[in-house]
């Protein structure tokens, strides 16, 4: 996301302590924020479907793991309802926005029934990479899924948007932390298929998901994703 934050005017009678704490959050914080890193998440046994902590309160897609290592977790995913929407931008992270706000009115229920529905987790965004793995593609598409508990899925009334059944899929998958950009995403995205590459699996080499899970205004524990699509059989093997 692209976040603004408006200074903060602090009074002059500071004390020394608490100007020393301050000065010392706004060297480390922004370091922190920007740092990409594997975080490793309690996801409870292997071959379960769970919903893990880092969906917070949201609803989002079951998966079973089916492995798990120091780099990347395999997972499976069952077919799916999704609203989508294409953007076309220079910039991820001004597609981000246009894409999340056409999301969110047919959320609120701007579609043919008028229905409001529960917001799910994470906003899910597919790439493709350049040929020099070093940017994408300036086309992107966004979508949130579609909660299971509704039987009958309103129509969306935005000719922009869009709702697609997704395939059952299996997908190696790594997680990041801070805040989500173009440039972290194709860094991990590279980084995963080099790992994989080694190993001798085979991945889609093109296309990618990048999974933002966590609102704007959480600085903090941020949880991000990047997907890459396995290509046969040897992403289920759990040993």
């Amino acid at each position: 996301h692209a976040i603004i934050i408006n200074p903060i005017a602090f009074p002059s009678t500071m004390s020394s302590a608490r100007t020393v704490v301050l000065l010392i959050l706004a060297v480390a914080l922004p370091a922190c924020l920007a740092m990409p890193r594997f975080i490793k998440e309690d996801l409870s046994v292997q071959g379960s479907q769970t919903q893990p902590d880092f969906c917070g309160d949201s609803e989002c897609p079951p998966f079973k793991l089916v492995k798990e290592t120091d780099n990347y977790e395999v997972r499976t995913y069952d077919e799916e309802k999704w609203v989508i929407t294409n953007v076309t931008d220079s910039f991820y992270t001004v597609a981000y926005p246009k894409a999340t706000t056409r999301l969110l009115k047919y959320f609120k229920g701007q579609n043919d029934k008028g229905t409001h529905l529960n917001i799910t987790t994470p906003t899910v965004s597919y790439l493709e990479l350049d040929d020099d793995r070093k940017g994408t593609k300036k086309a992107y598409t966004f979508g949130w899924f579609i909660s299971r508990h509704i039987e009958e899925i309103p129509k969306p009334t935005d000719p922009e948007l869009e709702i697609v059944t997704y395939p059952e899929t299996t997908r190696y998958v790594r997680v990041f932390g801070g805040y989500a950009s173009e440039g972290n995403i194709v860094e991990q995205a590279v980084a995963l298929q080099d790992v994989l590459s080694k190993e001798g699996k085979s991945f889609e080499p093109k296309g990618l998901l990048a999974a933002v899970y966590d609102a704007p205004q959480k600085l903090l524990n941020r949880h991000n994703e990047v997907h890459l699509f396995a290509t046969d059989n040897d992403a289920l093997v759990s040993a």
